[in-house]
């Protein structure tokens, strides 16, 4: 257990169930006095950053899905489209949604009981969380069996899976399909098929065989 310092106007108890010290939405304001303040904005810009970036570029990855249906492009869309995207968001986003839900994290200070000050002192990080998905298959056992939520191991071992399984797919499928398969015929320089190259017109050439029989003199 731990020393609880006296707050004006808390009971400290085990069955303490209010959220006092949580804001709904933005910051405490006494991180301004803090003199970790600087380290803590800039954390939280950080992810705030990570969060618009995969955003952005799961976007990017939808509207290059829309071309491929587009112009029927069916192995681009499933094999490029598709892993693309469950590799993006298996990894990244849900590092993403775990940020989110780090932040509306139910913290109890002012519960004495063990539970709520194991959960506030094994609080785990989103980083280490990640590598346990890749390293343990989702299992927190050396941060003390800590989740965020019920099932949040199983998750972690279906989107391990999926994004195992979507690497080598996105990698390897369409170089042989199009190493093994007919290509298809490209039209869009057909225009440029029948011009002839500068200097080899029929007219031309007919004039420099004349001259060079003979049978017309070049007048200077």
């Amino acid at each position: 257990m731990t020393n609880y310092e006296a707050v004006p106007g808390v009971v400290y108890s085990n069955t303490y169930t209010g959220n006092d010290c949580v804001y709904p939405f933005g910051v405490d304001p006494s991180w301004y006095l803090d003199p970790n303040s600087l380290t803590f904005f800039n954390s939280i810009k950080m992810r705030t950053s990570v969060i618009i970036g995969v955003v952005h570029m799961s976007m990017g990855v939808m509207v290059k899905g829309f071309n491929a249906i587009h112009k029927g492009q069916n192995i681009v869309f499933i094999f490029e489209v598709l892993t693309g995207l469950i590799i993006l968001n298996g990894l990244f986003g849900w590092m993403d949604f775990l940020v989110v839900y780090k932040w509306c994290f139910t913290l109890n200070p002012y519960n004495t009981s063990y539970y709520w000050w194991n959960k506030l002192h094994t609080d785990p990080a989103v980083i280490s969380v990640m590598i346990n998905n890749l390293m343990a298959f989702g299992s927190q056992e050396n941060l003390g069996n800590v989740y965020f939520f019920p099932g949040q191991q199983g998750l972690s071992l279906v989107f391990v899976i999926l994004v195992a399984i979507s690497v080598p797919l996105m990698l390897c499928v369409k170089p042989c399909a199009w190493a093994f398969c007919c290509k298809p015929v490209e039209d869009h320089h057909d225009e440029f098929d029948n011009i002839e190259p500068a200097g080899n017109e029929p007219e031309a050439d007919e004039a420099n065989q004349l001259i060079d029989t003979g049978k017309v003199e070049v007048v200077d």
